[in-house]
């Protein structure tokens, strides 16, 4: 019998993950293992998932355990590029499958010639692994997968130069071992993978009975609220300090709690939900969504509010369709510079330009 394997690294990929197993065979097997240390999630969590979603197995692993142990005792250890491709020292020479194969072997899955693969990101130390399978398929990210992206190592720009590849950059789902690239937009798809670019919005059209077990995961009851505003980790992707991403949010917060006090901070999930308790602190009204649930799954049912962020790819599923946000930065000129007093004095002039809850 043929299996689906999900391969997540975020409580996004995970979401999804049900989604598009929802619509797959219902007697095919499907697997979904989420690597729990990407983001910090708990699995506990998610501990319901096993009894809610039966026809599904679920496996939660920490990605970097097993780097960690397959690069122990290695002559190249010092060299994260170099030990995480091959292994030299008492034990041999060693790739990596062959740690990733006994560790899920230890758990009883063993990989078949049929199953078929859906990862989200082909760098990760497992996606490597597992384009290494015959039918593998990459389901889009987010804005990642429809620009370019730098080569991040001298030694990766010279392998594709011998292989006849941009030295300097690569697109996501490229290379020849992927079979399909999911699209939410395929009008926007790169043209080196237009000719294997499939349509990913079938996936939204959700069934009812499906979002009522998600709302028993994630044990969420609908608030009503007039306005979300999705947090970024700007610190964490080099856009600015911590102290100058807290100082904008602030202000943006405050404008749009003087407009209306049924509001929303949802946090990213790269970023921990103490970090906003001065907030909550100031604003006792202010709602802050727990970090580790997906906003997608949010908007299925807080249909009547305006979200906002700073520049967020985050996309409201309504009726089997994706929305855009409302992102206050609209500029990539003005984004990837990011003057922090730019970005505020943009963000505040529209803020205030709202309108205010009935």
């Amino acid at each position: 019998m043929s299996r689906s394997i999900f391969v997540c690294t975020t409580i996004r990929h995970f979401f999804l993950s049900i989604l598009f197993s929802n619509k797959t065979s219902s007697k095919d097997k499907k697997l979904i293992l989420l690597a729990i240390d990407h983001q910090s999630v708990d699995a506990s969590l998610l501990k319901n998932c096993h009894v809610l979603f039966s026809n599904i197995e679920f496996i939660f692993l920490n990605e970097s355990d097993i780097l960690n142990s397959f690069k122990k005792g290695s002559l190249f250890s010092r060299s994260e590029f170099i030990s995480r491709n091959i292994y030299m020292g008492k034990k041999g020479i060693l790739f990596p499958s062959s740690k990733i194969i006994e560790y899920f072997q230890g758990r009883g899955v063993n990989f078949q010639k049929d199953d078929e693969i859906f990862i989200y990101h082909d760098r990760t130390f497992l996606a490597k692994f597992f384009l290494n399978m015959e039918n593998v398929n990459l389901i889009e990210d987010g804005l990642v997968n429809y620009y370019p992206q730098k080569v991040g190592h001298p030694l990766k720009s010279v392998v594709r130069l011998l292989k006849g590849l941009a030295p300097f950059y690569f697109f996501l789902g490229e290379a020849d071992s992927i079979s399909n690239v999911y699209y939410n937009d395929l009008n926007l798809c790169p043209d080196i993978t237009k000719h294997k670019a499939k349509d990913l919005s079938f996936i939204y059209d959700v069934d009812e009975s499906l979002i009522i077990l998600m709302r028993e995961l994630y044990c969420y009851e609908p608030k009503g609220y007039k306005y979300i505003f999705l947090t970024q980790g700007l610190d964490i992707a080099g856009l600015c300090s911590t102290g100058d991403k807290h100082y904008i949010y602030q202000h943006i917060i405050e404008a749009l709690m003087a407009k209306c006090e049924v509001l929303a901070l949802k946090i990213h999930p790269s970023e921990a939900c103490s970090e906003y308790d001065y907030l909550k602190d100031m604003y006792p009204s202010l709602d802050i969504i727990i970090d580790k649930i997906p906003f997608e799954f949010i908007s299925l049912f807080e249909k009547e509010c305006t979200v906002l962020s700073l520049s967020s790819s985050s996309k409201i599923i309504d009726q089997g369709k994706l929305i855009a946000i409302e992102n206050l930065i609209t500029s990539n000129e003005v984004w990837n510079k990011f003057n922090v007093e730019e970005i505020l004095g943009i963000a505040m002039e529209k803020v205030v330009n709202l309108n205010g809850c009935e």
